[in-house]
């Protein structure tokens, strides 16, 4: 009878293990949700954020980046809060997290969210950029600033070099909404003498990508019909492209080694 016994409960266990594993869905703990799939998609649907998959989809990223760290991240700053629907959205997903946010325009339905949320949630009406030292911020801080302001190209340079002295060392640096239409948007990829020195050195000597997300959007000409051609032209020229900076842990070799055409694919250079 005893074997019976635990073979019931090993198999009873080994069920409970194989449903978790395969079949997560949302935990509650503390009134904080732990698992849920596509968590961050689910949640910017539900509050209406535009950072959802059938707008900029920028959750397709974010998700990509953070869903299997988000539980240890502890400070996150997003710029230009707007309505409020993407705080609501990075209070739940960040549950571990102080949400500092900041915006030039006061609103509302921003300040009741964060009379709601005021355990984990900090909002100021603050212009970062003349006034940074009014926002008590501490250097190297933050696990993510998400820069999601008025998306003018002069701004998002300005807050870059305000700012990215926030962010922790292995932390990012996120800067939402640049405009492919305009020529000042396309120096980030093009042009980068145009940025000026200190926004060279910080693309130089970090880890940077530049994301177009509106690939595998599945519904793109509704998308394009909601804006005018100064924001979207077509799949090449749009501001739904990211640069996400992530600030090294450790500072680059100061020796270029390039393998194309020495070393990379040739099989007599490889190294056992």
């Amino acid at each position: 009878r005893m074997k019976v016994i635990r073979f019931l409960a090993a198999a009873t266990c080994l069920i409970l293990l194989w449903q978790i594993y395969f079949y997560p869905r949302k935990l509650e703990f503390n009134s904080t949700v732990i698992i849920e799939p596509h968590f961050l998609e689910n949640l910017s649907y539900k509050f209406g954020s535009d950072k959802s998959k059938d707008d900029h989809k920028y959750t397709d990223m974010y998700q990509m980046l953070f869903d299997k760290s988000r539980l240890d991240i502890l400070n996150v700053t997003e710029i230009g809060s707007n309505a409020g629907q993407s705080i609501q959205a990075w209070y739940f997903y960040f549950p571990n997290a102080h949400i500092f946010t900041y915006d030039v325009i006061p609103t509302d339905s921003m300040r009741k969210i964060a009379e709601i949320h005021s355990d984990r949630l900090h909002y100021q009406i603050l212009d970062l950029v003349k006034d940074y030292d009014k926002a008590a911020l501490v250097d190297e801080s933050m696990d993510v600033v998400i820069e999601d302001a008025s998306h003018w190209p002069s701004q998002q340079r300005a807050l870059l070099k305000t700012c990215f002295r926030l962010v922790k060392p292995g932390g990012y640096y996120i800067i939402e909404d640049i405009w492919y239409t305009k020529s000042e948007g396309r120096d980030w990829q093009t042009n980068i003498s145009a940025l000026g020195t200190e926004i060279q050195t910080i693309l130089l000597e970090n880890d940077v990508v530049f994301v177009d997300t509106h690939v595998g959007h599945r519904d793109w000409k509704s998308w394009k019909n909601q804006h005018s051609a100064k924001y979207i032209t077509d799949h090449l020229h749009h501001n739904s492209y990211l640069l996400i900076v992530r600030k090294r842990m450790h500072p680059l070799s100061p020796h270029i080694k390039m393998n194309a055409g020495s070393v990379a694919m040739k099989a007599e250079k490889v190294i056992f």
